[in-house]
């Protein structure tokens, strides 16, 4: 098992209510090396908030996270460093996760620099590699973030991710903020992924029928609980929960 998270549990104060919302309650679910899981519910049931615990984005109130056997908790500087090599993120909307003032091939070139894996030197042709691998031609490196499409910078988030050969890739509502051909194709690179890198994948989406064309097993979540996890397969069985069931009427899957 590569990653273990145990009952994990948030809250955040507002100025609406004197009592603290909880965002996540006793979360648990893991995910063994290579595969991908699917982390699916409604907008606002904890899926986002998840994901950012992970990252250490958001510190937990209670639970814990073992990353290959070991917790995250109170790591130094160096363990810190080398668990965020392990463990990458693509989030829903590429534009915001990338400084538009600088070229691709400086963001790039920064995230392989910056974890040795090459000298600068050899930087722009790794860099030129990962776009051929995300299915981009190497002119975009020269391009900046607001001159490419919302599809092909999602390509290029990837290629970042991917870059520094982790061990988990967290894609948050990768494809949310695509349109539906777009989102295909990044399906499409997922999948053709999925079968030549090694590296094991949570896939957080609201759309049910996404995260089973993806995932190999599903956690459905509802109010920041772990509701139901099954096997993608089992999809259609009668036994699914009414929660489930209606998110897979939403997503016009026939059970």
């Amino acid at each position: 098992m590569i990653l273990e998270i145990d009952r994990l549990s948030k809250s955040f104060n507002t100025d609406i209510k004197k009592e603290p919302i909880r965002v996540l309650d006793c979360a648990s679910i893991t995910l063994d090396a290579n595969e991908w899981v699917g982390v699916v519910g409604e907008s606002g049931c904890g899926k986002s908030t998840l994901a950012k615990i992970i990252m250490q984005a958001l510190s937990s109130d209670n639970g814990e996270i073992k990353f290959d056997n070991k917790s995250i908790k109170n790591l130094n500087k160096q363990e810190l460093r080398n668990y965020y090599k392990g463990v990458q993120m693509v989030f829903q909307d590429p534009l915001s996760s990338f400084s538009p003032r600088v070229k691709i091939a400086t963001h790039l070139s920064e995230a392989l620099i910056n974890f040795g894996i090459c000298s600068k030197k050899k930087s722009l042709n790794m860099s030129k590699k990962l776009l051929e691998d995300v299915g981009l031609s190497v002119d975009k490196l020269h391009r900046y973030p607001s001159e490419l499409s919302g599809g092909e910078l999602q390509r290029v988030a990837i290629a970042r991710a991917i870059s520094v050969s982790p061990k988990i890739i967290i894609f948050d509502e990768a494809t949310s903020a695509l349109d539906v051909r777009t989102e295909a194709q990044i399906i499409k690179l997922l999948h053709d992924m999925k079968q030549t890198k090694n590296f094991s994948a949570i896939f957080i989406s609201h759309n049910i029928a996404l995260v089973h064309n993806i995932a190999s097993r599903i956690y459905v979540m509802k109010d920041g609980k772990i509701v139901e996890e099954y096997l993608s397969k089992d999809i259609h069985s009668p036994n699914r929960r009414e929660y489930t069931k209606l998110l897979i009427e939403a997503a016009s899957l026939k059970i």
